[in-house]
């Protein structure tokens, strides 16, 4: 499983959905934008956690995909914001985001939705993150 946070605070409220899937021996890296150390203390409970700056990630844009992709999986547009993702194993996905002030959660069960989100946050982790 792989999960990507915009903020860790956020991302702890949460916990219950973690500590399932730790109960179930499923390995977990969790990806923060937004580093705290209390929600990196207690997010390192469920699994393996990146930090990531987003800043970093969009200053190094490049014309491919990977770079493309993870700029608009990361850009806040007018009243629009993604404060998690959930990718369970690339065919399933919870995407949580801000909508014109109101919270909403998407269940997405295209498989090649989950397999690019689950790609580009895996490529993040691995290129910009370093592990807490």
């Amino acid at each position: 499983m792989i999960i990507g946070l915009a903020d860790g605070r956020f991302g702890l409220r949460f916990r219950g959905i973690f500590s399932k899937i730790s109960e179930k021996k499923v390995a977990a890296d969790i990806i923060l934008l937004k580093l705290s150390r209390y929600s990196a203390e207690h997010l390192r409970l469920y699994g393996r956690v990146y930090a990531v700056d987003p800043d970093k990630v969009k200053s190094r844009a490049r014309n491919d995909e990977l770079s493309l992709l993870a700029d608009k999986l990361l850009s806040s547009i007018e009243n629009y914001s993604v404060k998690a993702v959930l990718v369970s194993d690339g065919r399933q996905s919870i995407m949580v985001y801000h909508d014109g002030g109101v919270l909403k959660a998407l269940n997405i069960r295209l498989p090649f939705i989950p397999l690019f989100q689950r790609t580009v946050l895996k490529w993040i982790a691995e290129v910009y993150g370093s592990v807490l």
